[in-house]
C-alpha cells in the first residue's frame, strides 16, 4: 500500500515527508488479485510475468477473476452486498459519482485520490447503480475522470471552508434533481476532506517531471510531498517527479539501493500555475 491512500497492492508504505527508496529488480510478476469480503490479496497461483514496461500490475486470468474489475464491468450481478452512492470532488469544476461496497468505507476514496466526498445514497448494488447513471446522464457529476484531469487541481485548491461548501452544493443539487430507484436510501450530506492526508496542504514544486517508462535495476529516491491515490510527487536529485505506483509494482525484492535516480525515464518538465494548471497538457 502507498502511505493512507492507494490501492493496496502498490509499491511499500510512504507517507508525506518520508524517504520513498524504490528499485526495479527483475522479474516482475502478477500481483494476484484483492477478495474485498475477506480483506486479503490472493497471490497469482502461476507467479505469472508480466511486462516489465507500463502500468498493467495482473496477468490476463488473474484479472478476469478479480471481484473489482467485474463490479466495473458490470459482471457482478449476483452481488448481494450493501453499496453506496458517493460525490468525490477533485478540484474546481471535477466532481464525480461512483459507487462502493459499504464495507470498504472510505478505501475506494483514498484509492482515486479524491480531494473531499460525501455520501449520496445507500442500497444494494443494482438500483445503487441506476442511481449512479441517472446522476451523471443528467450531467450533475462524470462517472469518471482521468489523471490528467485530476492533477493539475492539485496547484489550484481554494481553502479548506470553499472545498467543503462546493461539496455542499454539489450534493444538494443531485437531491434537488435526483429521482431514487426503490431500495435507495438517500445520505445527508457528511463531507471528509482528504487533502492534508495527501499532503496537499503545503507547499508544492512549481514544476515536475512524471515518470514514463523504467528500465530492470532502476532505482527511484526522494522524500515524498505528497501521494494522492495511486501517484507520488517527490523531491529527488533530478527535482520533483511524479509517479505512477503501478509502474512500480509486481518487480522483486532488491538485495540492497543505493544511489540517486537512475534508468528511470522522465517526461518533460511541466509548469504548474494556480488557477491554469488544467491546460498543461497530459503525461500520463
Amino acid at each position: 500500500m502507498v502511505g493512507t491512500s492507494a490501492v493496496r497492492e502498490y509499491t511499500v508504505p510512504v507517507r508525506p515527508g518520508a524517504e520513498f527508496v524504490w528499485q526495479a529488480t527483475p522479474p516482475r510478476r502478477c500481483i494476484g488479485l484483492w477478495q474485498p469480503d475477506r480483506r486479503l490479496r490472493l497471490p497469482c497461483p502461476h507467479r505469472q510475468l508480466i511486462p516489465q514496461t507500463g502500468t498493467g500490475t495482473q496477468c490476463p486470468a488473474c484479472a478476469a477473476a478479480d471481484p473489482g474489475r467485474a463490479l466495473a464491468r458490470d459482471q457482478a450481478l449476483d452481488d448481494d452486498r450493501q453499496c453506496v452512492l458517493y460525490l468525490a470532488w477533485f478540484g474546481q469544476d471535477l466532481v464525480k459519482v461512483g459507487l462502493t461496497a459499504a464495507q470498504r468505507g472510505a478505501d475506494r476514496l483514498a484509492e482515486q485520490g479524491a480531494l473531499l466526498y460525501t455520501g449520496l445514497a445507500r442500497g444494494p448494488l443494482l438500483p445503487i447503480r441506476r442511481a449512479e447513471r441517472q446522476v451523471a446522464a443528467a450531467g450533475l457529476a462524470r462517472e469518471r475522470l482521468s489523471s490528467a484531469a485530476k492533477i493539475p487541481r492539485w496547484w489550484a485548491l481554494p481553502p479548506a471552508a470553499d472545498r467543503c461548501t462546493a461539496v455542499e452544493e454539489a450534493h444538494h443539487r443531485i437531491h434537488a434533481q435526483a429521482s431514487w430507484p426503490p431500495g435507495v436510501r438517500p445520505l445527508a450530506c457528511r463531507v471528509h476532506d482528504q487533502v492534508t492526508m495527501f499532503g496537499l496542504d503545503g507547499p508544492l514544486p512549481r514544476s515536475y517531471r512524471a515518470v514514463t517508462g523504467l528500465l530492470p535495476g532502476g532505482t527511484l529516491v526522494g522524500r515524498v510531498i505528497a501521494v494522492a491515490g495511486r501517484h507520488l510527487l517527490l523531491d529527488t536529485d533530478a527535482g520533483s517527479v511524479l509517479a505512477d505506483a503501478r509502474l512500480l509494482t509486481g518487480w522483486g525484492t532488491p538485495e540492497s539501493i543505493h544511489g540517486p535516480i537512475r534508468h528511470i525515464q522522465l517526461g518533460p518538465v511541466v509548469h504548474t500555475s494556480p488557477g491554469v494548471g488544467h491546460d498543461q497538457p497530459a503525461l500520463f
